[in-house]
């Protein structure tokens, strides 16, 4: 009753602690994709927004052009009317100049007949033939003149007409181009619905994983303490019969959730060779370890975990280079026994810490028998 009574409390709180980071460690990588998708998603809106940004701004450009381009369609259409209207205006006075040479050609053959009769009058005339032989002369003149005039504004009609056709072609052109952005820009517009859509749909997956992340990690605290409590009541039970077993030697004791086998019951100084009492300790452990297994759950999956510990003394030699080296080899030793003894290997685990984890950090010998041990922890995986 006296060892209950002294028997310290179970601290489950490291086991519960590694499990807890374990989770949030999780639970922060999932948070970090999740921030890593927005990120790529918005960085990929952003540029999708760039280019409809520029599309507009073409779309001002060629509004732009095209105003002016119907401008200058306007202008082109006048030009022509006018030539046209010159045009006839000059045929016009080639047909009355042309009359009037039919006229005058009248005239010269009538005279002609009355200088035939008279020869008097025809002298007369003669003056006044010559007068309109000047006149035709400048009628001829001017009828070449209004001739290359008509050629020059014919030229300048086709010249008009073909900027016209042309411009009437760039028109078509810069249409064709506006239509085309105009589906490019409904065609974004769609990708965009898109894009809206799966993002909604992804904030509502997320939203749910959320949930049943918050879910199971109540649903793995619960399971945790309910090991840990199974554990806890074994673990109790093993170290009962082990202080039991090893007949309350004082170079055995239990601190915590630990079972302490001093050093020095074990090992010869510097060696990781077991002494026959060493030998024969360790296989009582077993014994007891075997009795306790069948009665541990099977969907309990412990492990008998070996540390050796050693103290601060350096030691250098060919086989163990450092204390590390040491007391590795130690706890290997204390596990192949074990094994060795029918305990399955699945449930054992050795580990060595050196001078790393001294129960008592002061220089004396008392404080170096202490830190030189081998530790037993009933753990699970």
């Amino acid at each position: 009753m006296a060892r209950l009574r002294n028997r310290r409390p179970f601290d489950f709180w490291p086991g519960f602690v590694d499990a807890a980071t374990s989770l949030i460690i999780a639970l922060t990588f999932v948070l970090l994709i999740f921030t890593f998708g927005q990120f790529a998603l918005s960085f990929a809106i952003g540029e999708r927004d760039d280019v409809i940004d520029k599309l507009q701004q073409q779309l001002q450009a060629l509004a732009l052009k095209l105003g002016l381009a119907e401008e200058k369609g306007e202008k082109l259409e006048a030009t022509v009317a006018q030539l046209k209207a010159t045009l006839a205006t000059t045929e016009r006075e080639r047909d009355a100049a042309q009359q009037r040479i039919l006229e005058l050609e009248g005239r010269m053959t009538a005279l002609q007949g009355e200088i035939d009769a008279n020869t008097v009058i025809r002298k007369e005339l003669e003056g006044k033939i010559a007068q309109l032989e000047t006149e035709r002369d400048a009628l001829a003149a001017e009828k070449t003149q209004l001739q290359a005039a008509v050629r020059e504004k014919d030229d300048a009609l086709a010249a008009a007409r073909r900027q016209l056709e042309s411009a009437r072609e760039e028109i078509a052109q810069r249409t064709a181009r506006v239509s085309e952005l105009e589906r490019l820009l409904a065609e974004l517009n769609r990708q965009l619905d898109a894009l809206n859509s799966a993002l909604a749909a992804a904030e509502a997956k997320a939203t749910e994983k959320e949930r049943k992340l918050v879910e199971l990690e109540k649903t793995i605290n619960l399971a945790l303490i309910v090991r840990l409590r199974e554990l806890e009541h074994y673990r109790s039970e093993l170290f009962a019969q082990l202080k039991a077993a090893l007949e309350n030697n004082p170079n055995v004791r239990i601190e915590g959730e630990r079972f302490l086998l001093a050093d020095d019951i074990l090992f010869p100084s510097g060696s990781a060779e077991l002494t026959p009492e060493g030998r024969k300790r360790i296989e009582q452990v077993a014994q007891v370890v075997k009795a306790l297994a069948p009665k541990i759950p099977r969907t309990l999956p412990w492990v008998l975990q070996i540390e050796g510990h050693t103290d601060r003394r350096p030691i250098n030699t060919p086989q163990y280079p450092s204390n590390w080296e040491l007391s590795t080899a130690r706890a290997m030793a204390v596990v192949r026994v074990l094994r060795d003894a029918g305990i399955p290997p699945e449930h054992l685990a050795a580990t060595g810490y050196g001078e790393y984890h001294p129960i008592d950090p002061r220089d004396t010998p008392q404080a170096y028998a202490r830190n030189r041990r081998i530790e037993l922890r009933l753990t699970t995986r």
